[in-house]
């Protein structure tokens, strides 16, 4: 036992005297010509083991900060969309406050009684029968114009209930409208639905002159439908050689499918 402790007492002694005797030929500089033979025989490595741990770190950055670009990326679409909801729902707004002032226009200049009303859906059965979200409690009847803008005739309510009523599109086949043009004669007749497409005026004397855009109004014949309301305009005429009559296809001023908000005249 003392014999191996007296042999690692003098392996350290020695590795002591080597390390000192390293450290002064150093000081002294005759290590120089050692020193610079390993320093060109690692340098190397080392440049290799620097360039190596450079890539990795730039590697694993590069992960990282595409991570954050990808989460970055996906919030800004996230507001992009936000913003473009918002956006549309301020158009929309400022859409319905557009018409809604021109019916108010219409309406109070013409000194009519009214209910504005949104329409909140269509029949299941037929798509020419939209449901508005007023009634017979807002003091809606059978037979009352629905008027969008300034004036424009869309159609008639067929059937009112307390809260809601049903309103027939002008362009339905089994739409009727006493309507007049005008024009110099200011032809009379009645305006119906074309299959949900146009509207037609038939029964027009043939001696009678009728223009492309002439503008067809309600006629004040039917009971609840005052005059002037516009029903369209005159696209063309139909008419052969041995007709006494002819047919004015009209059509409305405004596409159906658009609107959102109209009046019920209320007589």
């Amino acid at each position: 036992m003392k014999l191996n402790i007296l042999k690692t007492l003098k392996l350290s002694s020695v590795l002591i005297a080597v390390i000192l005797l390293l450290i002064f030929f150093h000081l002294i500089n005759i290590l120089n010509p050692v020193e610079n033979l390993v320093y060109r025989m690692i340098n190397p490595l080392q440049n290799f083991a620097y360039i190596t741990g450079g890539k990795i770190n730039n590697y694993f950055q590069s992960k990282a900060d595409a991570k954050n670009l990808d989460s970055e990326n996906n919030a800004l679409k996230s507001q992009i969309n936000d913003l473009i909801i918002e956006n549309t729902r301020l158009k929309i707004i400022e859409k319905e406050n557009e018409n809604l002032k021109a019916e108010l226009s219409f309406i109070e200049n013409n000194k009519y009684n009214y209910a504005i009303a949104r329409i909140i859906g269509e029949n299941i059965d037929n798509q020419s029968i939209i449901i508005i979200n007023k009634g017979k409690l807002d003091g809606i009847k059978i037979g009352y114009p629905v008027v969008f803008g300034n004036g424009i005739m869309i159609g008639k309510i067929i059937k009112a209930n307390d809260s809601i009523s049903f309103a027939l599109l002008l362009n339905d086949s089994q739409s009727k409208i006493a309507a007049s043009i005008l024009n110099t004669d200011n032809s009379m007749g009645v305006v119906e639905g074309e299959y949900k497409l146009s509207l037609k005026m038939g029964l027009l004397p043939k001696n009678q002159t009728i223009n492309q855009d002439d503008i067809v109004i309600t006629s004040g014949l039917e009971s609840n439908i005052p005059k002037g309301l516009v029903i369209g305009k005159v696209n063309r005429l139909q008419t052969s050689t041995n007709d006494l009559f002819q047919t004015a296809i009209v059509n409305p001023i405004i596409s159906y499918e658009s609107i959102n908000l109209v009046a019920v005249i209320i007589p």
